[in-house]
């Protein structure tokens, strides 16, 4: 339980009481068709069922969180508004964003296998998995081992960004308790598919790396040394709007509010 802004000398309030979400003040109990005493704003515009959650808190299906992570990179703050307390599964998302990190992970380890290692009487000898095939074979072997290890990164990540929040809450009196923030970040996730989506375009000038594979896919050229470029770029603007994402979300949702206590019960938040 914490102490709110507008709650009064000693007065201490749980994630279920009815805070104004614009200044924290205890509205417990007022009629929804008055001002908060504290800063005026209508009681009705806090009330839980405004927050009616976005679509992937709704369905939860992939179409749901795609549309969701389109929302949250174009329009964050209409996001966090309909955003509800309530941490959506993210098993999927985290899935789709780790497998093509991990892909080129598994192509940036062969290519430090194929590196020429000087012999001690003079001369280079260096690795090879002798055919196209068989590099693409040990990289699909290489990503499936990886991918969960990312996967695992990146939750930590996610999961970490939210005791900060929960955290930073608190030192400033915000109601940011743990299933609010992690509501926040898992939403903020998407942006690791932007990270993904980075790891992707750096692919072509890595494989163009390869010496069993530039037969097929041609010597390093100039567009792959861009698109790896834009790719890293790309990646690190993911990382950044996931960090934007969760700052903003602490600032616009810190006296979120959850449905009664009821309702909660009856509906607990999904985890994955």
């Amino acid at each position: 339980m914490n102490r709110m802004p507008g709650s009064g000398p000693g007065q201490l309030v749980d994630t279920h009481t009815l805070l104004c979400e614009r200044c924290g003040y205890i509205i417990e109990g007022l009629s929804p068709a008055s001002p908060c005493p504290e800063c005026g704003e209508p009681i009705e515009a806090s009330l839980p069922h405004h927050r009616t959650g976005t679509p992937w808190q709704r369905r939860g299906t992939l179409p749901a969180m795609l549309i969701t992570a389109l929302a949250a990179l174009g329009h964050p703050k209409r996001t966090l508004d309909t955003l509800r307390v309530g941490p959506p599964r993210i098993g999927l998302l985290l899935f789709l964003a780790a497998a093509p990190i991990a892909w080129l992970l598994a192509s940036l380890l062969l290519l430090i296998f194929e590196r020429e290692t000087p012999l001690p009487g003079g001369g280079a000898t260096a690795w090879s998995p002798g055919s196209v095939m068989g590099a693409m074979a040990i990289t699909v072997v290489l990503a499936l081992v990886l991918t969960p290890a990312v996967m695992l990164v990146l939750r930590t990540l996610t999961w970490i960004e939210g005791r900060g929040l929960v955290l930073f809450g608190s030192q400033n009196g915000f109601r940011m308790h743990p299933e609010l923030a992690h509501s926040i970040v898992r939403h903020g996730a998407v942006a690791w598919l932007v990270c993904g989506v980075g790891a992707a375009l750096v692919l072509p000038w890595a494989w163009s790396m390869q010496s069993d594979w530039q037969l097929t896919f041609g010597r390093a050229a100039a567009w792959k040394l861009w698109l790896a470029g834009a790719g890293v770029l790309l990646a690190i603007v993911g990382f950044l709007g996931f960090e934007c994402f969760a700052w903003l979300g602490l600032r616009r949702c810190r006296f979120a509010n959850r449905p009664p206590r009821e309702a909660s019960q009856q509906s607990p938040a999904a985890e994955s």
